[in-house]
């Protein structure tokens, strides 16, 4: 049968020699998504007096313009921070929405202290925001002034 060796399909008894079937042919590689992929990135907001503040930024794919920010704040000097306070503005194109600090007080030595937010931006125009930090110093009240965030990715 002629046709019947092309599919590897014999009516009898093979005869003479046969041959192996040919390797399969490799799986295309495959190709890089064009599709918006979910993105990590620190920003370094502040890092001056002891105190070190970043944010910790995530986007998804689903919900382009959106950052969910993990804002954390650390403080190396030897005596407490007190009275922290991080006001946080957008402009009208954005929103915001922000939970409140896990304390208004950062300890010494470094151990972090958290606030989550969230901005989002469906404008098409630069994401920004202006973070204003307040707090009390070795018995020194402090209020800084705005620090622009234009890092967003």
């Amino acid at each position: 049968d002629l046709l019947g060796g092309i599919f590897g399909i014999t009516n009898g008894p093979a005869t003479g020699a046969s041959q192996p079937a040919p390797a399969p042919a490799p799986a295309p590689a495959p190709q890089p998504s064009a599709q918006p992929q979910n993105k990590s990135f620190v920003i370094p907001v502040y890092d001056s007096q002891g105190i070190k503040i970043i944010f910790q930024c995530k986007t998804e794919a689903s919900k382009p313009g959106m950052y969910r920010i993990r804002a954390v704040f650390t403080n190396a000097n030897p005596t407490a921070v007190t009275n922290f306070d991080m006001k946080v503005a957008v402009p009208p194109w954005m929103k915001k929405i922000i939970k409140p600090a896990q304390s208004t007080t950062l300890g010494p030595g470094g151990s972090p202290v958290y606030q989550f937010l969230q901005i989002m931006n469906q404008s098409g125009k630069a994401s920004v925001m202006k973070v204003k930090l307040d707090f009390v110093a070795n018995g020194s009240k402090q209020s800084l002034p705005p620090i622009t965030i234009d890092q967003f990715q």
